[in-house]
């Protein structure tokens, strides 16, 4: 009986109308109180397991434990001076102490744990009620012109960066996952790297404020929605276009992410050889999986962001696709997609 489970649903539920029955049948008052006050229990468990299954947090009871335990995070103040990649995990996974996170991360450039990149992370939701998906919405906000125009153009400008082209990356995890696969392939000559982080690969309906309200971003236009769905769009593209290279992770226990990741990468190896897959074992669809995560995307991403600024040819922008801009239905959980740019050559 796992955490979405229809059977404990149903055991909650029973459990709950048991307690009901007490308080309307019990004759003393201290058994009737008794009961009232346990019914709380089921109800609060009701709502914890309704809002887990609606938002596909966890699927077995291992990957929760793992996640409240903080299982597999190392403390970064008992860090040995050991590899760049071990310190680099072991920062990015211990969140709580900010201040030693900080001192041990000046030694990563140094020791080329990273190369040097400026990582800027948009919100284009601006609230956790809503969920845009980065698209340019028809009659809507224009996510994908800001994202994909609007911010790289103006941070080139303003950070003394490459103009984008294959010396920049785009990321992000959970719908941010799906607005890196989105972009990069809608707008390849943008971008030269993708990471996907637990992400999506199908479009689902934009959702506004709370209570939730659904709305076709593609307004009904078929044609639309099938250019911004990536597992499709990556193998309608001309070969002669040349995408991004892909990064995905998923967690082990998000089954449901590791089926999408792995039907996307088929797809990628048709165009580009040795497409990562890294599924972190015991991993779900939370933030403990994601920043797991982080650390390996980063030694992905960051010598290739590198190595494209310093080959002028490779860094200029290409002529990707610029027409403007969902299917899970499932909402998900509130995006962290992130844009990675290398720094331009002195001059």
């Amino acid at each position: 009986m796992e955490p979405q489970s229809t059977g404990l649903f149903i055991l909650l539920l029973a459990v709950f109308c048991a307690l009901l029955a007490c308080v309307a049948l019990a004759r003393q008052p201290v058994f009737r109180v008794l009961a009232a006050s346990l019914a709380f229990i089921p109800a609060m468990l009701f709502g914890v397991v309704a809002v887990n299954k609606y938002y596909d947090y966890y699927q077995t009871w291992g990957a929760a434990a793992a996640d409240l335990a903080g299982q597999g995070l190392s403390a970064a103040a008992s860090l040995p001076s050991g590899a760049p990649t071990q310190r680099l995990t072991a920062i990015l996974g211990e969140v709580t102490d900010s201040k030693v996170a900080a001192q041990l991360g000046e030694t990563l450039l140094r020791d080329h744990g990273v190369q040097p990149v400026a990582l800027v992370m948009p919100d284009p939701n601006g609230s956790p009620q809503i969920s845009l998906q980065c698209l340019n919405v028809v009659g809507g906000p224009q996510d994908a012109t800001y994202l994909v125009q609007d911010v790289p153009n103006y941070l080139s400008r303003k950070l003394r960066l490459q103009p984008p082209g294959r010396a920049w990356g785009i990321a992000g995890y959970s719908e941010g996952g799906y607005c890196a696969a989105n972009l990069a392939l809608r707008y390849p000559g943008r971008y030269g790297y993708a990471g996907v982080l637990s992400g999506y690969f199908v479009p689902s309906n934009d959702r506004l404020g709370h209570p939730s309200r659904m709305m076709d971003p593609f307004r009904g236009n078929i044609a639309l929605r099938k250019k911004n769905t990536p597992l499709a769009r990556v193998t309608a593209l001309p070969l002669a276009i040349k995408i991004p290279k892909f990064w995905l992770g998923v967690g082990s226990y998000a089954h449901r992410d590791v089926a999408s990741a792995q039907a996307f990468q088929r797809q990628v190896l048709a165009r580009q050889p040795n497409v990562v897959l890294d599924i972190e074992r015991g991993g779900s669809h939370t933030m403990t999986t994601w920043r797991a995560l982080v650390p390996p995307l980063l030694e992905w991403m960051t010598p290739r962001l590198t190595q494209a600024a310093l080959t002028p040819a490779l860094a200029k922008a290409g002529h990707g696709t610029t027409s403007s801009v969902k299917d899970h239905t499932r909402a998900r959980a509130r995006p962290g997609g992130a844009m990675a740019g290398a720094p331009a050559s002195p001059p």
